[in-house]
C-alpha cells in the first residue's frame, strides 16, 4: 500500500472502512431478526398457554351446570325480580 500514491491509498482506506460499516449494520439487522424470532416463539408460548387456562378442565361441566327446570319457574322469576 505504500507504493500507490496518496489518492488511491486513501480511497482504499474509505472502501475499506465503507466495507466495514456495512458489515456491523448487517450484523445488527441479523441479531434483531434473531431476537424478533425469539420473541416471537415465546409470545406464542404465552397465548398458547393463555388459551389453554380457559379451557374447562374434563368432567366439570356437567358437575357445575345448572340443573334444567321449566319455563314457568324462569318466568316467575322474571315477574317478581
Amino acid at each position: 500500500m505504500t507504493d500507490q500514491p496518496a489518492p488511491a491509498r486513501h480511497g482504499a482506506l474509505f472502501e475499506l472502512l465503507r466495507q466495514q460499516v456495512a458489515s456491523d449494520s448487517a450484523g445488527r439487522r441479523l441479531a434483531v431478526k434473531r431476537r424478533t424470532g425469539d420473541e416471537a416463539q415465546q409470545i406464542s408460548r404465552v397465548l398458547t398457554g393463555a388459551l389453554r387456562s380457559w379451557d374447562q378442565p374434563a368432567g366439570a361441566a356437567p358437575e357445575s351446570a345448572p340443573k334444567p327446570r321449566g319455563d314457568d319457574e324462569f318466568f316467575r322469576a322474571i315477574r317478581t325480580g
